[in-house]
């Protein structure tokens, strides 16, 4: 049909304001050899405002202008299918302000958009099924991240902040899965005694791993002590996608057990933070805690209950500027299934160092050395006193008396032992 265009803007025929009004479109509009396609919506006065990076190329006057409906997709129930997260279950409804937000399949992304009374949001794809490790972004976004808030000029935004470089380039990596690196900007804050070759060498870092060079900034900050660096997102719908999705998944694991995606959640909410370290006292006694700090109250109780189910129980209480702490000291067994559960991926040689220096390690170690079916006679080159040592792993429901085919005293390693074994082979 035949329109007017005044400025950026175009008149839609009365008889079509009705049937447009408050329903999505992509409108296809052309004059003289120039045409273009774009998603909109009819603004108040019932005029299509055409997009600023289209605008230029049209002039006032007579213009063409076609339309096709499109229909918002409804969001599934569950994000779950065939061991995969299904990312349109995310998208919300509406956006914290209110505004509809579409979403419809394109090939194997989706397509999603809102249209807002004032500027025009940017059009996000997002890849629509993505790993389970999915959930580990999640968990560094509750840990590290900076939750979906209003600032000047630039809508919502989340960042993820860590000195770590192989956290970051993790999330980043993560992050890509979801959809263009292009939305993520980085900032690295470092002390100004830092030698800029270091820094340069963050940035390429960055760059080879998807950052565009125009999306790094970097500063000084004398408090820091070496440097940290910011990933974050100034898009208002990709950030409460992202919030969204982290208050869904941590809702559906407070109520359901699922390990797999339990333990990719906490690897990023326990790894992000930093929070596992252990000290010795006057007397040289080891001590081990693991503390999570959060502002929210609700989210750190359902962060609590999943650790509680596997096997590490600990207290939430208030600490200092409004924030909570999730707090539970480490023995032994609890440092062993810290380990074994990879709860800190990325980051364990502390753990690893802290489990070497326990007292338990220095007769726990031997587990390590031996087979799962031995003799008395084949710790003898390994273990000083091995029947002292034997008596107590027995003791300890570790090792157990066996016999072999000729009927002499054997013994081997319970599935408590080999379990242990196992664990310290990894260290």
């Amino acid at each position: 049909m035949q329109c007017e265009l005044k400025g950026n803007r175009i008149w839609i025929p009365r008889q079509f304001q009705k049937f447009l009004q408050n329903s999505f479109c992509e409108f296809m509009i052309s004059q003289n050899d120039i045409s273009v396609k774009f998603v909109s919506k009819l603004n108040k006065d019932c005029r299509l405002v055409i997009p600023k990076n289209f605008a230029t190329k049209f002039k006032d006057g007579k213009i063409k202008l076609g339309f096709k409906l499109i229909r918002n997709v409804r969001r599934p129930k569950s994000f779950k299918k065939h061991s995969k997260l299904d990312i349109l279950a995310f998208i919300p409804v509406k956006t914290l302000s209110g505004f509809e937000v579409l979403a419809f399949q394109n090939g194997n992304q989706i397509f999603a958009w809102y249209f807002a009374s004032k500027g025009r949001p940017n059009e996000i794809l997002l890849n629509r099924r993505l790993d389970y490790d999915f959930a580990r972004l999640l968990g560094y976004y509750r840990s590290e991240g900076g939750k979906p808030r209003i600032s000047i000029r630039r809508g919502r935004e989340f960042s993820f902040t860590n000195k770590s470089v192989k956290l970051v380039l993790d999330f980043l990596n993560l992050f890509k899965k979801l959809t263009s690196s292009d939305f993520l900007k980085a900032s690295i804050r470092h002390n100004p005694k830092i030698d800029k070759q270091a820094i340069e060498e963050l940035r390429k870092v960055l760059i080879q791993n998807g950052l565009k060079s125009d999306n790094i900034k970097d500063s000084q900050a004398e408090r820091i002590r070496e440097f940290v660096i910011k990933l974050y997102v100034t898009n208002s719908l990709l950030s409460e996608i992202i919030d969204n999705a982290e208050n869904i998944l941590r809702n559906y694991l407070n109520k359901n057990f699922d390990k797999n995606l339990t333990l990719e959640y906490l690897r990023g909410v326990l790894s992000g933070d930093g929070s596992f370290y252990s000290y010795r006292d006057k007397k040289g006694s080891l001590h081990s805690r693991l503390l999570i700090f959060e502002s929210n109250e609700r989210a750190i109780e359902d962060v609590s209950v999943l650790l509680k189910r596997l096997g590490i129980e600990g207290k939430v209480k208030p600490a200092k500027s409004k924030m909570f702490i999730f707090d539970r000291s480490l023995n032994w067994n609890k440092l062993l299934i810290l380990i074994s559960l990879n709860l800190f991926h990325l980051d364990k040689e502390q753990l690893c160092e802290t489990i070497k220096k326990h007292k338990r390690f220095k007769s726990m170690k031997y587990l390590s050395q031996i087979s799962k079916n031995f003799t008395i006679s084949e710790l003898i080159p390994i273990i000083p006193y091995p029947s002292n040592w034997l008596d107590k792993r027995m003791k300890e429901g570790i090792v157990e008396i066996t016999k072999n085919k000729e009927m002499h005293l054997s013994y081997k390693l319970t599935n408590e032992g080999e379990r242990i074994a196992t664990i310290l082979k990894s260290l």
